[in-house]
């Protein structure tokens, strides 16, 4: 992939939302085009729309496969980010 489609950035939150609770997707799947986003959309994009997703939606599900999905997000996206930048988030 060279380059997200911009409706993608514009809708980041409701892609992780459905990345997370698509329960007859693969795990593999799913960990792939998070994989994906985490590479190819600014990392201080995710990591804020990671808080939104997490407020809005896996904190209140109780799903243990969004949660865990959630949670291996934000360790990439930790891993990944600059960590002067990950503070100021």
């Amino acid at each position: 992939i060279k380059k997200i489609p911009s409706f993608l950035l514009s809708n980041l939150q409701d892609v992780f939302i459905i990345l997370f609770n698509s329960d007859e997707v693969a795990d593999s799947v799913r960990l792939s085009v998070i994989s994906l986003i985490v590479e190819h959309i600014p990392l201080n994009d995710v990591l804020k729309t990671l808080q939104k997703v997490w407020l809005s939606d896996v904190s209140k599900n109780g799903d243990s496969v969004a949660v865990s999905l959630f949670l291996s997000t934000l360790e990439s996206t930790v891993e990944a980010i600059d960590k002067k930048h990950a503070t100021q988030q």
